[in-house]
């Protein structure tokens, strides 16, 4: 097995956030509903009190400010970059821009191989570190991978989907060949096509995403353990998508665990960051010793359309 481990994270989040009201009316004002009784429910079920909102950089200046600070680290510490992968979720396609363009002159990596994915939505960054391991098996030469996440809402009903509020956000993680903190041991996908259109599938179709997904994440932190030949028992922390409170306390009753397996803490404070989530909470959760030398963890992710991810780590 190739060991590949990620010891560098680093996060850009913005100084701005807006209170639920707030998101519910610039919604209303551009000529959305919002009702209040969502706003309750957000508040009082899913336990949303905030989301973070960009209101002077471009996406690309904040890929810049998440990324700038890896770069200069891997400068000082002689580490290579080969590949950077984007992980994303909105479906917005550039073609006439770069997103990296600033970050391509600033740290000369005009010879550094840069792709996208986002087919999975909110589950991408799953993807992300999938491909980057296959990457690593695939060329031995490979030395270094950095996946950067990165969305910002460009119209105010971005900042919902069902039962979840999302706030803009960057990050970026360096993946290098061998031994390291935060090592991947394994990683598992998932997806289930019945709402692939995601929010423009047929709304029974969504209905019925919405009433089963909390089974399909025990399929997968099940069968991620099983292929990994762990138990439940074995793990020190689950660390989730910030998609809601109440999704991870439905999944903790399924697999029959104390909800304080589950990572929660940001949920109120920053909102749902699409795909920078795993990567603000496993910062978080060091910061917070929860997680410690050692641990080992599980990282999961659900995507709108039917897509998860589950990845196995020791710290």
């Amino acid at each position: 097995m190739n060991l590949v481990s990620m010891p560098y994270l680093s996060v850009y989040l913005p100084q701005t956030c807006v209170s639920v009201e707030e998101v519910a009316g610039d919604i209303r004002a551009s000529g959305y509903p919002f009702p209040d009784e969502d706003i309750t429910y957000l508040r009082e079920i899913h336990h949303f009190d905030q989301v973070t909102i960009e209101r002077k950089l471009r996406l690309e200046e904040m890929i810049e400010q998440a990324c700038a600070p890896l770069f200069e680290r891997l400068e000082q510490t002689g580490n290579r970059v080969d590949k950077v992968i984007y992980a994303h979720t909105s479906q917005v396609y550039r073609h006439d821009q770069n997103m990296f363009r600033a970050l391509q002159h600033r740290f000369h990596l005009e010879n550094v191989k840069f792709s996208s994915i986002s087919q999975q939505n909110c589950a991408s960054i799953h993807i992300a570190l999938r491909v980057a391991q296959n990457l690593f098996a695939a060329d031995e030469k490979t030395e270094g991978i950095i996946i950067v996440t990165a969305d910002k809402a460009f119209h105010p009903l971005m900042r919902r989907i069902p039962d979840s509020l999302l706030g803009d956000s960057a990050g970026a993680c360096y993946l290098k060949r061998g031994d390291g903190p935060h090592k991947i041991l394994f990683t598992y996908n998932m997806a289930d096509g019945v709402t692939y259109e995601g929010t423009d599938s047929h709304p029974d179709d969504i209905e019925w995403f919405n009433t089963t997904y909390y089974f399909a994440i025990r399929q997968c932190i099940t069968r991620t353990l099983r292929k990994a030949s762990l138990k439940l028992s074995d793990l020190k922390l689950i660390v989730g998508s910030n998609a809601n409170r109440s999704t991870w306390i439905k999944v903790s009753e399924l697999l029959n665990c104390p909800v304080d397996l589950f990572y929660l803490s940001t949920i109120p404070q920053v909102g749902h960051l699409y795909c920078t989530d795993i990567i603000y909470n496993i910062q978080q959760a060091v910061t917070e010793e929860r997680l410690k030398p050692g641990d080992l963890y599980l990282t999961v992710t659900v995507g709108l359309g039917g897509t998860y991810g589950c990845s196995i780590h020791e710290y």
